[in-house]
């Protein structure tokens, strides 16, 4: 409309690039010229489908006075034939055929004609109002009289053959030949009509396509002078918005290469300091000359610290302290700011600038749970643009993307390596443990503890009286041995400790302090108490892992067999590291300090404490 007001004025419209390019105006005017084809091929289509319907009826009706005419010549050759002296039979029976064929398409077509139903050779298409008014009207019951003609020649040919009532037979030919004339005339009438009816359809034909002519030549006169002449500055203004969608499309497609760089930083890092160092990097590409800071939550969410600041321009310094504290964290949406001396704007903003600022707030979240802040501030009254927040936004979303990703993966790996119950590692990650330090070939002694007496100490105080009990020695077991040690739940309440460089002595030794401290810490905490038995030996057990569980498991099971809350060994590997005299084992042997295990003749597991008293002695 502004396009027609212009060239109605007399405004000349500027050329355009894309002037000589299809428009949207193009567009209307193909859909005005199809439509209208289409109208006119509906229009056509459904005419001819009526005159050839009409044909069809026109056809069928000027056969309908013949055959009424047809079936009183052939009644007539019956009533001949049944009049001679020597009837033929044969000859009544084809003239009998022959009737009732005329009877039957009479019929069918005269019903098909008055009622609209329609046949496997006729359309369905009812009577206009004269067809009507002539097939059932009361003054000329063409219908009827159809149907009466139809009776009266079944009768003819029900007693066609010889010896049949010959008197029905005449009565019903001198019926034909009364009403056979009057109804032929009635039949004309209707060929007459039908005719009638395809000169109108016809003629509206001819209307219709006036109109169709008359809409085209409307139709093109309205998109030469309506259309056309202002498409020119339409195709400026469509050029404009093209530019701009361009620049838009550019924008997006920049942003999305800084995404995919962001990205494949991220995706190489592998703890959360090389994450940071790397929004260290985007930080000095997205925004240079800005004071920036990444704030992440700690581990309680009840804290936000400063990660990560600018590498040049240093941090915001923004004093939110909490998650709940920061506006855009408890939205849930970034935050940006003109002014710091605008009455809408986050409370913490004009706290911690020397001078009025702007800023953005950008949450950090995965999974919808909020991680932290990206915040940056900027000069008074000189809000980021919008490709800047942008990016700033890509950023947010990226770290907190990659932030929980290493979280998922360390909490993931954690459960997996470690008993959920005691935080010690569990079997496999101790199996995995001792065949690394075995193809080492590095020298270490296993320990297997048992807690005594424990299904007691369940069926007394209860399962979670138990679970608390194996804390509290897991807890020991942390706290009270070497860093370089290795402590794990193997089952139940079953441990193994794996001392890296140590002989069965130094193990037992340490084993023995641990018992001590267990002590002090179950008076300390108030808990039902206990104790613990331990089998040890060392690498000279076997030539895998599992040979020297089974040995250090058979000196547990002396352990117990000999009173528990014991410390048993092995001495068979003492005595061959030097750490005993032979003497002392053969001593051992005939005191019968043999374990049952699962090889008596290979495995002799003796209470180290007894063997170094005797030792002890014999030096004195």
């Amino acid at each position: 409309m502004r396009a027609l007001m212009r060239w109605r004025g007399g405004a000349r419209p500027s050329a355009a690039p894309l002037s000589r390019r299809f428009t949207y105006r193009y567009i209307v005017a193909i859909v005005l010229f199809v439509a209208i084809g289409l109208a006119a091929k509906v229009t056509n289509d459904q005419t001819m489908s009526r005159l050839e319907a009409n044909a069809q009826q026109l056809r069928s009706a000027a056969s309908q006075p013949s055959r009424v005419y047809n079936i009183l010549e052939i009644t007539k050759r019956i009533e001949d034939e049944n009049l001679s002296p020597d009837p033929s039979a044969e000859d009544l029976r084809v003239l009998e055929a022959e009737l009732r064929q005329e009877i039957d398409s009479l019929e069918d077509i005269e019903r098909s004609l008055s009622t609209g139903t329609g046949t496997s050779t006729l359309p369905a298409v009812s009577p206009n109002a004269d067809l009507t008014e002539l097939y059932t009207g009361p003054d000329t019951r063409l219908d009827q009289k159809v149907t009466d003609i139809a009776n009266a020649g079944q009768l003819v040919a029900d007693f066609s053959a010889p010896g049949t009532d010959q008197n029905t037979r005449r009565v019903q030919v001198e019926v034909l030949r009364e009403t056979v004339p009057a109804t032929a005339d009635l039949l004309d009438q209707a060929v007459q009509l039908y005719s009638i009816q395809a000169r109108k359809l016809i003629e509206d034909q001819r209307f219709s396509s006036t109109i169709l002519v008359a809409t085209a030549l409307g139709t093109m006169i309205f998109v030469v002078g309506f259309l056309f002449r202002p498409m020119a500055q339409k195709i400026h203004d469509e050029t404009s918005q093209l530019a701009e969608a361009e620049r838009l499309h550019r924008e997006g497609n920049e942003r999305q290469t800084f995404r995919n760089d962001l990205s494949r930083a991220l995706e190489v890092t592998d703890d959360k300091a090389e994450v940071l160092a790397a929004v260290s990097r985007a930080m000095q590409d997205v925004i240079p000359g800005n004071p920036a800071e990444l704030l992440l939550a700690d581990s309680s969410h009840a804290h936000l610290r400063r990660a990560q600041g600018h590498p040049t321009r240093g941090p915001a310094r923004c004093p939110v302290d909490s998650p709940k504290s920061c506006a855009a964290l408890r939205s849930t949406q970034r935050m940006v700011y003109e002014s710091s001396r605008l009455l809408n704007v986050c409370p913490k903003l004009p706290e911690h600038a020397q001078s009025p600022c702007s800023a953005v707030c950008v949450p950090v979240t995965f999974n919808g749970q909020a991680m932290g802040v990206l915040h940056a501030i900027g000069p008074d009254g000189e809000p980021f643009d919008r490709e800047k927040i942008d990016r700033l936004t890509v950023l947010a979303t990226e770290t907190g993307t990659r932030l929980g990703q290493l979280q998922v993966v360390q909490m993931t790996e954690l459960q997996a390596t470690t008993d959920g119950l005691t935080g010690l590692l569990n079997r496999r990650s101790l199996d995995a443990r001792a065949r690394a330090m075995l193809i080492e070939g590095r020298q270490f002694s296993v320990a297997m503890g048992d807690l005594d007496n424990f299904k007691d100490l369940n069926d007394t105080f209860g399962h979670e009286a138990g679970d608390r009990a194996l804390r509290t020695f897991a807890r020991s077991l942390k706290r009270h041995l070497r860093p370089d040690d290795i402590a794990a739940r193997y089952g139940g309440e079953e441990f193994v400790v794996l001392l890296p460089d140590t002989t069965i002595t130094e193990a037992m030794r340490a084993l023995e302090r641990l018992r001590s401290k267990l002590a002090e810490d179950l008076g300390r905490s108030g808990g039902a108490g206990y104790t613990v038995s331990w089998g040890v030996t060392d690498t000279g057990a076997g030539s895998s892992f599992e040979e020297m569980l089974a040995v250090a498991d058979t000196a547990l099971y002396g352990a117990k067999k000999a009173g528990k809350d014991r410390i048993v060994g092995d001495a068979e590997m003492a005595v061959r590291s030097g750490e005993l005299p032979e003497e002392i084992l053969d001593d051992a042997r005939r005191d019968d300090f043999v374990a049952d295990g699962p090889d008596e003749e290979d495995l002799l597991e003796l209470d180290f404490g007894l063997l170094q008293e005797e030792t002890e002695s014999s030096s004195n």
